[in-house]
């Protein structure tokens, strides 16, 4: 490991480059299973490398230099312009996790894409998306950020341009709004370049640092600069109003790709609200804002509350749309979706009450380490469940024929027991069930809004849990159990994965277990230690934590809470299985004499529970989900197309539109000379 010191922060990406090309060149090779496998083995074993260099340098293995001394990439535009990429700990953190998913994605998609289905593109740019995400992990001012953004936004949109199932014009829609982040993050850099009397080679570290000075000097200009800069920050991160891509993007593509895009590329927008919720609260708690937006309310800043509040709202309605789903591939969009609020939420808790509350360090450094490492153990526990949840999908989908709706699947957990173990376990951790690593992470995010006393967003955050229950068991029933919508002599021929897709199935499993049983210590290293570093400072600072109320975070307290919690929890399952196995036999029963929500019976159902899974519920709530932002979308469009026609019509000759077009620009130009 001695070799890394000569290694600089462009090495990872140039071993994904690297397996990208591998991939490309045996793409030309005649024999289709050989050629599947060699692409496999060449970008698996890429991202494997990067993951070791990942986790070497944020774990600080003996032998690996400091993340300091590694070698920063710089390009020198002109006298003043600079492109600067350099890795830090967060960089480390957030790479650990893509990396972890690309190596098991690429490894495992042997067993997910059809025998007709062309793999080279998907072998070829996803090494070449994650190297991109890297590059946007590792950027150090903002002109390398938009840089690198844009580069991965590009080879996203080609990846969803190809695998394109459904022909929904998903990949179009993720274009369009991938453009209106470009230009909102061109507009931010330019407002911070006038409200900085012209300095462009703004860090993003310095940036968070001075924004409170410019906020004192512009208020207006600085606000509107970081309002502008989130705005594709929550494009990424699937954020309300801008989150109407992401829904019919994952949808429509292949599982494969979408288990890459939720469970790790949407990770760059975490990592990216992060920093932009420190920008933020130098904005509203500096000049003229702290009055209005920087008032404390309920121990935060108004704004930070009213975020909170809408973050919290939003993982509710997404988790409630995400039942109703009969795609499974929509399901698990809506429910990514409601997940990636979590995180926001939790960062806008962590850091808001760092500047709202200061009455008791205790509580202040307590909610603000829940918080934030709340969001960032989320992240990574919904980056697991969301990969093996559509890896498992994947399975089923190969072998029914491409088929993703529920009323076309079903069964399949008979023929697919460890695929089947593996969605299972996912929905598990997804709903938090005790010794899954969705628990142990949403437990964090529980304890920052209760030990905050922020009592409406904990309600809030529990009925959204509530509901992902209901899409959880429509996601099981719907694909694993029930009976079979193909007829049993297809079931037949349906197999398992092979042993190489068992072994990756059961690894995951492994994974979503091991992050419940001993969060303490996967947190602390995966963040490299820096929970233990946190709380030695906040000592340090007279406010030491109150671990018995408040973390399990500490190693040794990670293992009193859940060790004993997944003993108890093992021997619970134990004890139902004797019961289960032990007690009478099952009893035959009519056809009709089954449970399906007090719906009628419809012979074209097949006992399957999929015809109206949650028909009442749906009706209930059918309603409010008329009300869509999607809507007043579609409205703008139809003006802005109404417009661009009459744009159109000038070019008739007709002195009459010529006419009012002078007029127009007479009446523009005025109103600009007088302001």
């Amino acid at each position: 490991m001695g070799m890394l010191t000569h290694w600089s922060v462009l090495t990872v990406p140039m071993v994904l480059v690297l397996g990208s090309i591998l991939a490309a060149l045996f793409g030309l090779i005649k024999n289709e299973k050989a050629k599947r496998v060699l692409q496999m083995i060449s970008t698996t074993a890429a991202a494997a490398f990067a993951l070791y260099v990942n986790i070497a340098l944020v774990a600080g293995w003996k032998g690996v230099p400091k993340m300091a001394d590694l070698k920063p990439f710089t390009v020198k535009l002109t006298e003043t312009l600079t492109l600067s990429w350099q890795y830090y700990w967060i960089t480390g953190t957030f790479a650990i996790l893509v990396m972890g998913v690309l190596m098991f994605v690429l490894a495992y998609a042997l067993e997910t894409f059809k025998d007709d289905e062309n793999t080279t593109p998907f072998y070829v740019l996803t090494p070449l998306l994650a190297a991109a995400i890297y590059m946007t992990l590792a950027s150090v001012n903002l002109i390398a950020l938009f840089f690198s953004w844009e580069l991965m936004s590009f080879v996203a949109f080609l990846m969803l341009l190809y695998y394109d199932r459904t022909k929904e014009g998903g990949p179009w829609l993720y274009a369009f709004w991938s453009g209106v982040g470009a230009m909102s993050m061109i507009a931010g850099i330019f407002l911070f370049y006038l409200a900085s009397d012209g300095k462009t080679g703004f860090g993003l570290f310095e940036l968070m640092q001075t924004v409170p000075v410019l906020t004192i000097k512009h208020p207006y200009m600085t606000l509107a600069a970081v309002l502008l800069l989130g705005v594709p920050f929550m494009i990424k991160a699937s954020i309300p109003p801008f989150h109407t891509w992401a829904p019919r993007t994952y949808g429509s593509t292949h599982p494969s790709v979408a288990a890459f895009f939720s469970a790790a590329y949407s990770k760059v927008g975490i990592f990216a609200m992060l920093m932009w919720v420190y920008m933020f609260v130098g904005t509203v708690m500096s000049g003229k804002w702290v009055t209005t937006l920087g008032a404390n309310f309920r121990n935060m800043p108004t704004a930070f509350f009213i975020l909170a509040i809408l973050l919290a709202f939003g993982a509710v309605f997404t988790s409630l749309l995400a039942f109703a789903q009969k795609d499974a591939m929509y399901l698990l969009a809506y429910s990514s979706m409601g997940q990636l609020m979590y995180m926001v939420m939790a960062l806008v808790l962590g850091i808001g009450i760092t500047v709202g509350y200061q009455k008791d360090m205790n509580v202040t450094m307590t909610v603000y380490t829940l918080g934030f490492f709340g969001a960032i153990y989320h992240a990574y526990a919904h980056g697991v469940f969301e990969m093996a949840a559509y890896m498992a999908l994947g399975a089923a989908y190969k072998r029914s024929g491409g088929e993703t709706e529920f009323n076309k699947l079903g069964a399949y957990a008979h023929r697919m027991p460890v695929t089947f173990f593996m969605g299972f376990l996912a929905m598990l951790s997804t709903v938090s069930i005790p010794l899954m690593w969705g628990f142990a992470s949403k437990y964090l995010i529980y304890q920052a809004a209760l030990y905050g006393r922020f009592f409406v967003l904990s309600a809030m955050a529990l009925i959204a849990g509530t509901a992902s229950f209901l899409y959880a068991f429509r996601y099981i029933h719907g694909i694993w159990w029930g009976q079979p919508t193909k007829g049993y002599d297809f079931m037949h021929s349906v197999k398992e994965v092979s042993a190489w897709g068992i072994i990756i199935a059961l690894v995951v499993m492994g994974l979503t277990v091991l992050g419940g049983a001993i969060p303490g210590q996967v947190l602390n290293f995966i963040t490299g230690n820096a929970v233990n570093q946190m709380v030695m400072q906040s000592a340090m600072a007279g406010g030491p934590l109150l671990i018995d109320k408040a973390v399990y975070m500490v190693n040794g307290f990670s293992i009193l809470h859940f060790g004993y919690l997944a003993i108890l929890f093992t021997v619970g399952i134990l004890v139902a299985l004797l019961v289960y196995t032990t007690s009478g036999g099952s009893r035959k029963v009519n056809l009709d004499d089954f449970y399906n929500s007090a719906e009628p019976y419809r012979p074209e159902w097949q006992v399957q529970l999929i015809g109206a899974f949650y028909g009442p519920i749906e009706r209930v709530i059918e309603p409010y989900f008329k009300v869509s932002i999607e809507r007043v979308y579609n409205w703008l469009g139809g003006i802005f197309g109404w417009f661009a026609s009459y744009i159109e019509s000038w070019n008739t000759g007709d002195t009459r539109d010529y006419t009012w077009a002078l007029a127009g620009l007479i009446v523009l130009l005025m109103v600009l000379w007088v302001f």
